[in-house]
């Protein structure tokens, strides 16, 4: 299983965070066999870095994979300066195989690891076909407990691909990291870089 280097402690000896930033968030996918996730540094005006993506892979009734999840949530992450951030926000996409599970590990780490339930839910769904931005409604959960924000995949398409068409650093420009020869950097490298710009993620 990958963990990209994050201690079982869950605190990073990476000194990745980008001396601009201001705050960091997660974002992590629920797989069939394991989850994504992606490390966000905000910057004034969300100028945005994102220097880690990974993924881990296992299988799920296990606590492997959950727990290799829980050390990415718990860590603390460091500039080069020393400077310490914590995750101000964090995200699960709940949508898949184990949707139950998902929000069992949601209502578990809410508090601690100020985690949020997302799903994904495409725009045409909607009544009348309307958006009203990003987030759209709410549920909660009734075994649960856990409120679930419904995420408008068709605009966060749309914003991400008018983020990634900018070409100059700045407001709103995304760094996508890789090596300079298109070698592997914090889970990206060419191909990699090239998937969300080519194909935009709803998430």
């Amino acid at each position: 299983m990958n963990e990209e280097n994050v201690s079982a402690e869950g605190t990073s000896e990476r000194t990745i965070i980008p001396r601009e930033t201001v705050a960091v968030t997660i974002g992590a996918d629920s797989q069939s066999d394991g989850f994504y996730f992606l490390l966000a540094c905000w910057g004034r005006k969300m100028e945005c870095w994102l220097p880690l993506t990974g993924r881990f892979v296992g299988l799920m009734r296990s606590h492997e994979v959950w727990d290799a999840l829980s050390g990415v949530l718990g860590t603390e992450w460091l500039d080069r300066e020393g400077n310490l951030y914590r995750p101000v926000c964090a995200a699960l996409d709940i949508q898949g195989d184990h949707y139950p599970e998902c929000l069992e590990y949601v209502r578990a780490h809410r508090f601690k690891g100020r985690l949020h339930a997302v799903r994904g839910y495409g725009g045409a769904k909607a009544s009348g076909g309307r958006s009203f931005g990003i987030l759209r409604n709410t549920y909660v959960d009734k075994t649960t407990g856990v409120t679930v924000q419904n995420i408008d995949t068709d605009v966060g398409k749309s914003q991400l691909a008018n983020l990634l068409a900018r070409g100059e650093p700045g407001p709103g420009y995304v760094h996508l990291p890789c090596g300079v020869n298109g070698e592997v950097a914090g889970g990206w490298d060419i191909e990699a870089v090239a998937e969300p710009i080519q194909h935009p993620p709803g998430f």
